[in-house]
C-alpha cells in the first residue's frame, strides 16, 4: 500500500496505475459475489411460490435486461406487490 501511495518515481505511474486497476477490479468482483450470496439466501426465504418468483423475474427483466430506471420498475410492482402480499381474512 505504501509503495502506491508513494510519490512516483521515474517510469513508476503506470506500474502504479495497473496495480490500483488490479486492485479495483478484485474488489468488484468480491463486491459482485457477496450480492449473489445475499440475493440466494434472500431468494431461499422469500420466494416461495408462484407470485413471488413471478414478481422477482419481473423485477429482474425491467431493470436487468431492459434497463428501465429502479423508480419506474418500483411504481409498476410496487402496488401489485401490496395487493398481493395485503392480508386478505380481516374484515375492515
Amino acid at each position: 500500500m505504501a509503495a502506491v501511495l508513494s510519490p512516483p518515481c521515474h517510469g513508476q505511474l503506470n506500474v502504479r496505475a495497473i496495480a490500483v486497476k488490479g486492485v479495483l477490479h478484485g474488489a468488484s468482483a468480491a463486491a459482485v459475489a457477496l450480492t449473489l450470496a445475499m440475493v440466494i439466501q434472500t431468494g431461499k426465504k422469500c420466494l416461495t411460490g408462484l407470485i413471488p418468483v413471478l414478481l422477482f423475474a419481473a423485477a429482474f427483466v425491467l431493470n436487468g435486461l431492459l434497463r428501465w430506471p429502479l423508480p419506474v420498475g418500483l411504481a409498476i410492482l410496487a402496488p401489485i406487490s401490496l395487493m398481493w402480499a395485503w392480508p386478505k381474512d380481516r374484515p375492515a
